[in-house]
């Protein structure tokens, strides 16, 4: 299960960021240089994925000859029928007639979210940017031309290592992505991220490592070319940028992940990376399978700037304890049913007499699993919406 690590890789969409042509309104808008999609990065993607080269290129084409490969499109095929059936398709059905359309374009925040974009992506596909919290190394684009035959069944071997869980039960175990990505040729989540966005129709256009200065200002400091993976949980760089495109968009959205020490200190801008992310005033949050880390006092700063912040926040019983929503500021729904009555492997779960006695005794199932509740079939969320005279 997730647990919380010292030092956290951090999934943050650039904003604002020099020399890598990103600019954003404080408001959650965004404008972005529009700059050529690097085409090997896409085929890079659709191979991760399991999916047929788009390129022409015979190099393309007689990398997915190999065995091995043939094994790998099965394996991804099978995994990908059930997070279409059991993730995708419910939840692009479920979103439109129960979150709120005004958000629909402001940035999103998701704390603890190990390489989940799928969930990400599926509830909020048009915002423009998004800042993720996982607990895995960044690593970056494979170059798949210098690995050799070996090095990439070892990379193809440790995506599958890492990835089954979250298509059984929709979300990460970090103790089996940890070890699929330490030593590795996987070495972090940018492969995992760059195949979603494969399956899910986006391209991929441009990955890039980056890191902070002082005062918080993103750097570039090389690319996939000049800056080989690293096989550890200590990156080259402060994370990696990925910029991608949605069909019919002439603009890009991007992400970037990075390392930082997720804590009060970070909360309150004592790092560089802390004041970067300080920099977003706005944003709608995302927690799900958050091993109960907001409960907790010693991390009362990271929960106040998330309160503090937030226009919405969607969440299971993991995430914020239902009394800290001033109903004089929130608007809470309680959607699903809940029952704190599983167990985790490498957390604590945590009941709320206050959220059980709230919960109505006849909701519907979500026809969706989300978060922990998975375990005993009974999912839950809330969905907290600050109201407008406290904005």
């Amino acid at each position: 299960m997730k647990r919380y690590l010292l030092l956290l890789p951090v999934l943050i969409i650039a904003c604002g960021m020099p020399g890598l042509g990103q600019g954003c309104s404080q408001g959650g808008g965004v404008a972005q240089k529009r700059v050529p999609c690097r085409a090997d990065l896409h085929e890079t993607a659709l191979f991760l994925a399991g999916m047929p080269a788009e390129s022409g290129d015979e190099a393309w084409i007689r990398l997915r000859e190999d065995p091995v490969y043939a094994g790998h499109v099965a394996y991804m095929d099978r995994f990908w029928e059930n997070v279409t059936r059991l993730t995708v398709v419910p939840v692009r059905a479920w979103r439109p007639g129960n979150l709120p359309a005004a958000y629909d374009r402001e940035m999103v925040f998701y704390p603890l979210s190990g390489a989940d974009f799928i969930n990400m992506y599926c509830l909020f596909p048009d915002a423009p940017f998004y800042l993720m919290v996982a607990l895995e190394p960044p690593g970056d684009a494979p170059a798949l031309a210098a690995m050799g035959r070996q090095g990439i069944a070892s990379l193809l071997y440790s995506m599958q290592t890492a990835i089954p869980e979250f298509g059984m039960m929709n979300y990460f175990m970090s103790h089996i992505m940890q070890n699929a990505m330490t030593g590795t040729q996987l070495a972090g989540v940018a492969p995992v991220i760059m195949a979603f966005m494969a399956r899910l129709g986006l391209r991929v256009c441009g990955v890039e490592r980056i890191g902070f200065d002082d005062e918080g200002r993103p750097v570039a400091t090389g690319t996939v070319e000049s800056a080989p993976a690293q096989k550890n949980n200590a990156p080259a760089a402060s994370g990696v940028r990925i910029s991608f495109n949605v069909p019919g968009e002439t603009e890009h959205r991007t992400l970037v992940y990075l390392c930082a020490k997720l804590d009060d200190g970070f909360a309150r801008g004592g790092s560089p990376e802390g004041r970067y992310v300080g920099s977003f005033r706005s944003y709608v949050t995302m927690l799900k399978s958050a091993i109960f880390f907001m409960h907790y006092d010693w991390i009362g700063a990271v929960r106040a700037m998330v309160l503090d912040r937030s226009l919405m926040i969607v969440q299971d019983d993991s995430g914020i304890p239902y009394r800290f929503f001033d109903r004089t500021v929130w608007d809470v729904r309680l959607l699903g049913i809940y029952d704190p009555s599983y167990t985790l492997t490498n957390a604590t779960v945590l009941p709320q007499p206050d959220m059980r006695a709230a919960y109505p005794r006849d909701n519907a199932p979500l026809p969706f699993h989300y978060g922990y509740g998975v375990i005993i079939n009974k999912s839950n969320m809330q969905i907290a919406v600050k109201k407008k005279t406290t904005r």
